[in-house]
């Protein structure tokens, strides 16, 4: 395939990704932002990249618009956005973080 995101392997979230509410919390420090888990109460540090990803995963932008926003505002491959991308929305969504059903 080229030039487009790989296909969603099964059990993937929808690809409109939008954090759960009810499960997590973001503080925006400066570009960074820290995510709280509301049920374990595990607190992970988001750099500049992963912040602006979480900051625009509200379910109405898919993996490619983030990816695109990402290499626009940090100037990387698109590429590479969108492998970042991916690797951050497969990460919430086996920690439970992603709504059910956004897309």
């Amino acid at each position: 395939m080229t030039g487009g995101l790989r296909p969603r392997p099964a059990g993937r979230p929808a690809a409109r990704p939008r954090l759960d509410p009810r499960r997590v919390a973001v503080a925006r420090l400066g570009a960074e932002a820290v995510l709280l888990d509301l049920q374990t109460y595990r607190a992970t540090r988001a750099n500049a990249a992963a912040a602006l990803i979480l900051r625009l995963a509200n379910g109405c932008r898919d993996e490619a618009a983030l990816a695109a926003a990402l290499a626009a505002e940090f100037g990387v491959p698109l590429r590479r956005a969108q492998n970042d991308v991916r690797q951050l929305v497969g990460a919430l969504a086996r920690r439970g973080l992603l709504a059910p059903g956004a897309g």
